[in-house]
Parts: C-alpha cells; sequence; structure tokens
C-alpha cells in the first residue's frame, strides 16, 4: 500500500504582506541600519557647523555681553543634543558644561572667558579625536570640566564625568 501526504499549499504572497512593510525581517534591520547611518551623517554635519560657529563666537570683538552669552549657550546646547543623538557622550557633556557655564553669566555678569576657551578647546579636541581618546582621559577631561563649573556654580548638581561614556566618544 502506498502512503499518502497531505500538504496544505502556502500563500508567499500573503505571508510577505503580513510582515512588516512587507519586508523579511532581514531586510528591513538592513534598511533600518541604512537609514540610522544616514541620519547619524546628518546629525554629525549639523553638530561640525554648529562647532565652527562655536568658534566663531568665541570671539568677543564688537559683540554685547548678552548676546555673546546667549549664542555660546544656543550653541553648546545644539551641540550637546547633537552629539547625544549621534551617541558621542563625552562631546555631549562637554557642551552641557558650556552651556551651564554660559546660562550662570546671567544678564548682568560677564562670561569667564578663560573657563570658555577651555570648554571651547575641550569640545574641539573630543570632535577630532572622535573616540580616539582613552576613557581615562576623558574622564580626566570632563572631571576639569566640572570643577570649572562647580567653581563658578556650587550649588548645581553635576553628573559624575564620564558618566555615559562607556560607548566611546
Amino acid at each position: 500500500m502506498t502512503d499518502v501526504k497531505f500538504t496544505k499549499p502556502e500563500n508567499r504572497l500573503a505571508a510577505t504582506l503580513r510582515r512588516p512593510g512587507g519586508l523579511s525581517p532581514a531586510e528591513a534591520v538592513r534598511q533600518a541600519s541604512s537609514r540610522l547611518k544616514a541620519g547619524k551623517a546628518q546629525y554629525e554635519m549639523r553638530m561640525d557647523g554648529a562647532i565652527c560657529e562655536l568658534c566663531k563666537a568665541e570671539c568677543t570683538a564688537g559683540v554685547s555681553p548678552d548676546s555673546r552669552r546667549e549664542r555660546l549657550s544656543r550653541l553648546a546646547n545644539d551641540i550637546s543634543e547633537l552629539a547625544g543623538a549621534s551617541g558621542l557622550d563625552g562631546l555631549s557633556e562637554a557642551a552641557r558644561s558650556l552651556h551651564l557655564l554660559a546660562e550662570a553669566a546671567g544678564s548682568d555678569d560677564l562670561l569667564d572667558d578663560a573657563a570658555v576657551k577651555v570648554h571651547i578647546a575641550s569640545i574641539r579636541l573630543l570632535r577630532e579625536q572622535c573616540g580616539a581618546i582613552a576613557r581615562e582621559d576623558m574622564h580626566t577631561l570632563l572631571s576639569g570640566l566640572n570643577r570649572l563649573i562647580d567653581a563658578r556654580m556650587p550649588d548645581v548638581d553635576l553628573p559624575e564625568a564620564g558618566h555615559c561614556s562607556k560607548r566611546g566618544n
């Protein structure tokens, strides 16, 4: 006697349509990865432009103290957000530190030019090295920036330097 084998036909079109976006999981992951890389590149281009603007804002000639403080604060905040979105946590912390310094200056107080220059130089260094800085060196750099802020604003709670730099810079 012969055995009879019953099979149920598979509707591959229906199965594909049930998948998210009609894509196989491998193709969906591949497309998402390429979109994330493209987004990161855009963030980094915008961040590099903001860092360039920040270096220009360092110059005080012909600029009112309030205008300079507001510009430094805005640019530092933008860099912090873009660096955080790009996974450059150390750079994000350094820019946040400059933002806090600028905000601490207030409307009738002057910015500490030496502290601003140190922050901008640190931001440039962290961006140029982009991951090549050892974790201990980054921790030392961020601790120094925190000490500058602490001297200016002793009542502000700062995160421990390098607290989120585990992914590298």
